[in-house]
């Protein structure tokens, strides 16, 4: 415990009393990275309206992290997405590792995956 004194026009009027327990420092601030890909579709511009929406799942070393649903765009030959301020380390500083999959109703498509980028080709 210790005392600040207040000061007003360069005077000392009163003391404030000021608990250790009660002053913390703010937290440090986690590093975040940002994973962003695209969806391409190679079906014809969707003359067949064949094309399915699509669940774009994230996964941190391994595991299922979170999800984005990109649904079924009838026009655009490529859809993109995002994920974001995802942490870039574990507690120990150890990085993350982040990889991308992707389902829904796709038997109709192969499907290539380049990093972040999904190509879905129709069969």
């Amino acid at each position: 415990m210790f005392y600040i004194p207040k000061v007003y026009n360069d005077k000392n009027i009163n003391m404030v009393f000021i608990d250790d327990a009660t002053s913390k420092s703010a937290p440090e601030p986690v590093p975040t990275v940002s994973v962003s890909g695209s969806v391409i579709w190679n079906d014809f511009s969707n003359s067949n309206h064949t094309r399915p929406s699509v669940t774009i799942t994230l996964l941190q070393n391994g595991a299922a992290y979170e999800s984005i649903v990109l649904p079924v765009n009838p026009t655009a030959n490529s859809d993109s997405y995002m994920f974001a301020d995802l942490p870039q380390t574990d507690s120990t500083g150890t990085p993350y590792t982040y990889t991308v999959t992707q389902s829904g109703d796709l038997d109709l498509y192969s499907t290539v995956a380049s990093g972040y980028t999904l190509t879905n080709t129709l069969k």
